[in-house]
């Protein structure tokens, strides 16, 4: 049995989203395999990490979240494996990008310092990027495009590891299901960001005549967004904001169609649950997203959305393709051998 430390973002469970859901389906599989998961988001808690065998760290791009446990996961010589958890269909990083992440993680470590690491103030988002993507032990990522993106940005191609996302099937067996043909409406699940693109979305839904609801809630610095979305809404579509994770799946079992409109994308767990519960996926045609549903999904360019496409979807009566597609790879009994074989690694 190993003990292993996941370490991850602070506001994980203020914030639940796709990686709290991959992190609770990880632990889940750990320890159905024997080994002891624990979970921090304390740096300087040098218990947790001179006991750990192992540090599964998420998020490459959130330094502020995750440098602190890379170094005390190195200050302790622990072998690290971190989870990016990103995709961009650009993977050149310019230094109009850099200096904006600079500033943001200044802000935010000023605004809700990270425990007993001020340092980072004084540190550079890129530096600090770079030295987890080189110097991390293995790399989990979702996807083989996601692995092409961070080789081309300097990783190891042999440190790097395909680690799915899955859906939790017992979860999905647990949800009432709905005839085909009694299917209504549309579900975009997401919290309201510009990289969700719910305005985009918005915009080309003013031209059909079918509702979309949107559950998520925006973030403290996406408000002004989430204000433009319900502006350009106005009395249509509904928004009951965050829901509990039972509840979304319940709206999918119901819904005809599932609609995300990302333009960056990983490729989602939300994705796959909506198609394993029967629902027609309208994704972003972008390489992740293809690697997963391949020809049993509707695609359509998130950058410039077509309404015509939109309504072609909703015509569309679920013909379970998507759905077979997912439970055959995409569960979380796939994941039990490539976890066996990775911490065999380690040993």
């Amino acid at each position: 049995m190993a003990e292993i430390l996941f370490f991850l973002r602070r506001n994980y469970l203020e914030a639940p989203g796709g990686d709290t859901v991959q992190m609770e389906s990880w632990k889940k599989v750990l320890t159905r395999l024997g080994h002891h998961v624990t979970i921090t988001v304390d740096s300087s808690d040098n218990e947790a990490f001179s006991r750990a065998g192992a540090v599964f760290i998420w998020h490459l791009e959130r330094i502020h979240d995750s440098y602190s446990g890379f170094l005390a996961s190195r200050k302790a010589q622990k072998p690290v494996f971190l989870v990016p958890t990103c995709w961009d269909p650009d993977p050149r990083i310019t230094l109009f990008r850099k200096a904006k992440e600079d500033i943001k993680q200044r802000v935010r470590q000023l605004l809700k310092p990270t425990s007993g690491n001020w340092s980072l103030l004084f540190k550079f988002w890129y530096i600090c990027r770079q030295n987890m993507l080189k110097n991390s032990d293995f790399l989990l990522v979702n996807s083989h495009a996601e692995s092409e993106m961070l080789c081309f940005q300097g990783a190891d191609p042999a440190r790097v590891r395909v680690i799915p996302n899955v859906i939790d099937e017992e979860l999905a067996q647990q949800i009432p299901s709905t005839l085909p043909e009694l299917r209504a409406g549309c579900v975009h699940v997401g919290h309201f960001c510009p990289r969700k693109n719910q305005k985009g979305l918005l915009k080309a839904l003013s031209n059909c005549d079918f509702e979309v609801t949107f559950a998520g809630k925006a973030r403290p610095m996406h408000r002004r967004y989430f204000k433009e979305c319900r502006r350009i809404a106005g009395t249509r579509h509904n928004f009951p904001g965050a829901l509990s994770r039972r509840d979304v799946l319940e709206l999918m079992s119901r819904s005809r169609l599932s609609i995300s409109t990302s333009t960056i994308e990983t490729p989602g767990i939300a994705n796959l649950e909506a198609a394993a519960l029967g629902c027609v996926p309208v994704v972003p045609d972008i390489a992740p997203v293809r690697e997963y549903f391949q020809d049993t999904a509707f695609y359509i360019d998130p950058v410039n959305i077509d309404p015509e496409e939109l309504k072609s979807a909703y015509c569309t009566v679920p013909d379970g393709r998507a759905q077979k597609r997912i439970l055959e790879n995409y569960t979380e009994k796939n994941l039990a051998p490539l976890f066996e074989a990775l911490l065999r690694e380690v040993e």
